[in-house]
């Protein structure tokens, strides 16, 4: 990706005249290719809630099914909005076809050489198996009712984290609340495998 935004920066430079055309050009791209992917992360809320609505989630949108889906709609326009103003607002002094075609392009072959890469390495596994090991030790403590025990163990790294664990072992501060917590991102950790 280092590479497009290296070419994608020397097309710039070589077809707009002056640093305010390429900065914006720039501006745009990197920002479309920002907002590109809410695209398809707003929808998934509405059709998670329907396909699993007793999963556990940290948050959930108030106001039910009603103010969800009024939630992604407002927020589905307002990107579609910033990324037809990004198109529409074209420096002056710039072609306007140049300026089209460059950012256009260079969205597209953002998107095209981010799937290539993503459908090439495969698919990831999540959790990975540290993150699991380091959940299941945390609740093997907790079950002991031992919280001192979790704050040494991670001050050993025996947990491989033990800034992570012990942050949060200090601020959640009480056996009992610590556990509920870990016992639900354990099971959205399964439920994400």
């Amino acid at each position: 990706m280092g590479l497009i935004a290296t070419a994608l920066t020397v097309v710039n430079y070589a077809f707009f005249a002056t640093k305010e055309s390429v900065f914006w050009s720039i501006f745009a791209l990197s920002s479309i290719v920002l907002l590109l992917p809410y695209l398809l992360m707003f929808p998934a809320l509405l059709v998670l809630r329907r396909k699993q609505p007793d999963r556990p989630r940290p948050y959930r949108v108030p106001g039910g099914a009603a103010d969800a889906w009024v939630s992604v709609v407002l927020s589905l326009a307002g990107i579609h909005f910033a990324i037809v103003l990004f198109f529409y607002l074209v420096p002056e002094g710039t072609p306007k076809t140049t300026y089209w075609i460059v950012t256009g392009g260079g969205t597209a072959l953002t998107i095209l050489v981010g799937w290539w890469l993503s459908r090439r390495g495969g698919r990831a596994t999540w959790p990975p198996a540290a993150i699991d090991s380091i959940l299941r030790q945390a609740m093997q403590l907790l079950e002991a009712q031992d919280l001192d025990e979790l704050v040494i163990a991670a001050h050993a790294d025996d947990l491989r984290a033990p800034e992570a664990v012990e942050g949060a072992a200090q601020r959640l501060g009480h056996a009992a609340e610590t556990r509920g917590k870990l016992t639900l991102a354990r099971g959205q950790l399964h439920h994400a495998r």
